[in-house]
């Protein structure tokens, strides 16, 4: 991870520090990958248990991601276009 990420996680509450693993990251990460870890990684953290799954009692939330070139040129998701 460059170094300007590193100093912008230094910035992030040290209670929610302890519960992210972005320091940790050193691969990119396919879009399954990535749509897997941006559902069950904050339901997972916030303890909602019927989030971020697809299994049995799962809530069927869904949203519409429209994407984006963000820096450096990579395609990235910043808002819904639904919800």
């Amino acid at each position: 991870m460059p170094n300007s990420e590193k100093e912008q996680i230094k910035q992030i509450a040290p209670k929610a520090r302890q519960r992210i693993v972005l320091a940790d990251l050193d691969r990119e990460y396919t879009l399954s990958e990535i749509a897997i870890v941006t559902s069950a990684g904050p339901a997972r953290s916030l303890g909602l248990t019927q989030k971020g799954h697809l299994g049995v009692g799962a809530d069927a939330d869904v949203a519409n991601l429209s994407r984006q070139t963000g820096r450096r040129g990579i395609a990235v998701f910043p808002t819904p276009a639904m919800c």
